[in-house]
């Protein structure tokens, strides 16, 4: 049926179809009675083959995918069909009331989104915006075979949505977009430290967009930091939104309330984080000019004065991770990231300051050292892989102190014989290597240890074999439980030139594996001796053929096993926080993991019972001591933290 009719227009060359008889626009109108009913912001249908027709006259202009010049006018609605583009269009007529008293709207925004198009080309969004308009009409041009949803606001009124089905040529549709106070949201906006936040903008989401749509109506807080929001939608779910230039933006999302209830709502500002540094290289340090520094997430990028320095705000919403981007010698791109001293939660101060209230310091030392690490990159059969997009990032802490922040690169690729190299990495560090190899998922290559400043080689290959076995005490036999942290001490070293290492994958009842393993000769020991291991393994050998899994393989330890933890860590108001940092010390020298916290609250972490005193670290929070002595693994600990002063 519909192909027909599509032929019949085509046949047409154009002209304007013969539309149904027409009625008066006052028929369509909701009538004042109905207004409980009409009022609720819903998402009904109407589809063009059954809508009621209008006036017919012709139109003034071909559609552009904008609305038409005069919304007053007895204009034409329906299909038409556009010979110089080859496609069916079709115009919507319709009006804005209002919901209680039937009458039309004058200032009005209606906006149509195509949901599910049934042709090509054309908008796919179009949108038109009345004032002063007595009649409240609307006339939309442009709009394609589909289904589109149909948006109507006005200030002061909840918008409301409605889906429109065109897939009838004989359709002359007009649809009634009735609008309603809907709900109300009224609430308070806090800064970071939960004091009220004077002049903080509030409204709903959409109206912090690019280009809001015109009938959005921002409200503005007082001196308690309180606001009153009228016009939310009723009977599904919004958001609402505050910003301020100082104290940042929060967010509440997916709010539902019935027509005429009051969502009660407190948005606490993220705050806004000044992060600052020098970028310095060489012995010596001298500043580094217009270096590129950025930030991944929220994307934001500045540039090194002549003196090294730089500053970057953001919102203070997550840890930021900052990297400056250099090229190296041999033309790649190479980004360096920073981490504190310890690699401890980095610490950020609370600032009272017109711009910002909280500051970071993230400095860079580039190529303060003449270490190389340089090798290739072959797959299982040793051919040597070209562009593979290799990340070396610092894995096993620093032996040499003396720096507050230390640097490393963290990407490269190799060339067209698989060779790479990365200069001025610093020394007595352990780096982790994984590869990329076209558009594929990232495969761990290994570790590798550098001890001392001066030329390194590591040849890695890509491998499908394993190498798998169990921890025992040295004295019993009986399987020895290695904490997450202890067992990623451990590694599997090829022996050979260009030697490396590969880590583990350690379960909780004692057993290990080494996955994706390259032919060769290993030897099972710790990789990183001088960060002290609370454990003392004793080394093995392992041959392992192409594909060749080897199982069975003991490694024998002496010291402390680990137990199993669980905890929920909250803030003053017991509000879970995401994100928190286990600490703790052996022989001068800090461990810390971030921890994961699971959909109930709570995060679970191993740790040796020869570390019975741990701290728990947050952004933004007092350090909270965790003292295990004594303790029952199987219970949930409570920790609190409190805002840093």
């Amino acid at each position: 049926m519909l192909m027909a009719s599509l032929m019949a227009l085509i046949f047409m060359g154009g002209r304007f179809l013969k539309q149904s008889p027409s009625r008066r626009a006052a028929e369509h109108r909701a009538p004042a009675s109905n207004a409980g009913t009409a009022g609720r912001t819903e998402e009904n249908t109407t589809r063009g083959d059954s809508a009621t027709s209008r006036p017919a006259a012709e139109p003034s202009s071909a559609p552009d995918g904008s609305a038409s010049s005069d919304a007053g006018a007895a204009g034409r609605s329906g299909a038409f069909y556009l010979s110089e583009e080859g496609r069916l269009y079709f115009v919507l007529e319709g009006e804005v009331l209002d919901a209680t008293s039937g009458q039309p709207i004058e200032d009005f925004t209606v906006e149509a989104t195509l949901v599910r198009s049934l042709a090509y080309g054309g908008p796919k969004t179009v949108q038109i915006e009345r004032t002063d308009e007595p009649q409240g009409r609307f006339q939309i041009e442009g709009m394609g075979l589909g289904e589109w949803r149909v948006t109507g606001r006005a200030e002061g009124y909840a918008p409301s949505t409605q889906t429109v089905t065109l897939d009838a040529v004989d359709a002359n549709p007009f649809l009634v977009i009735p609008l309603s106070g809907g709900t109300e949201v009224s609430g308070q906006v806090v800064d970071p430290q939960g004091r009220p936040v004077e002049g903080a903008r509030v409204g709903l989401e959409p109206c912090f967009a690019t280009k809001p749509p015109r009938s959005c109506r921002l409200v503005v807080t007082a001196t308690d930091g309180r606001f009153l929001l009228v016009g939310a939608p009723a009977e599904e779910a919004f958001a609402v939104r505050a910003e301020h230039p100082r104290y940042g933006e929060a967010v509440r999302r997916d709010l539902r309330r019935a027509e005429g209830e009051t969502e009660h709502v407190l948005l606490e500002l993220s705050g806004i984080l000044k992060v600052y540094g020098r970028v310095m290289r060489g012995v010596k340090l001298e500043p580094v000019a217009d270096a590129q520094v950025r930030v991944r997430d929220p994307e934001l990028e500045t540039k090194t004065k002549a003196d090294g320095t730089y500053q970057l705000f953001m919102p203070a919403t997550a840890h930021p991770d900052v990297r400056v981007v250099r090229f190296n010698r041999g033309g790649s791109l190479v980004e360096f990231t920073t981490h504190p001293k310890g690699r401890s939660a980095e610490p950020i101060r609370w600032v009272e300051a017109e711009t910002h209230v909280a500051e970071l310091e993230k400095n860079f030392e580039l190529e303060s050292e003449n270490t190389r690490l340089y090798g290739t990159v072959t797959d299982e059969s040793g051919t040597p892989l070209s562009d593979v997009r290799l990340s070396v990032a610092n894995s096993r802490g620093w032996k040499k102190g003396g720096r507050e922040h230390e640097t490393f690169p963290v990407e490269t690729r190799t060339d067209a014989v698989g060779r790479y190299q990365i200069e001025h990495i610093q020394s007595h560090a352990g780096y982790e290597v994984r590869a990329r190899v076209s558009e594929g998922n990232w495969v761990e290559l290994g570790y590798v240890n550098v001890r001392e400043e001066s030329e390194v080689e590591a040849n890695f290959q890509l491998g499908s074999g394993a190498i798998r076995g169990t921890f025992v005490h040295a004295e019993t036999g009986k399987p020895f439980r290695m904490a997450a942290r202890d067992c990623d001490g451990l590694g599997a070293e090829r022996l050979g030139p260009g030697a490396f290492f590969i880590g583990p994958k350690c379960h909780d009842d004692g057993r290990f594996e080494f996955e994706k393993v390259p032919p060769g000769k290993y030897r099972l020991q710790d990789r990183a001796p001088w960060m002290n291991p609370p454990q003392e393994v004793s080394a093995v050998e392992v041959e392992v053929g192409a594909s060749q899994i080897v199982d069975g393989v003991q490694l024998r330890v002496r010291g402390e096993e680990a137990d199993t933890w669980k905890l929920r860590v909250t803030d003053e108001r017991s509000r879970v926080l995401s994100g928190p940092v286990l600490r703790y010390q052996k022989d001068r020298t800090l461990y810390t993991s971030s921890l994961q916290v699971g959909p109930d609250g709570i995060a679970s972490f191993s740790l040796s019972r020869a570390h019975p005193l741990a701290y728990i670290d947050h952004t933004g929070h007092e350090s909270q001591p965790l003292d295990l002595a004594g303790r029952d693994p199987s219970l949930v600990i409570e920790v609190q933290l409190r805002r840093a002063p």
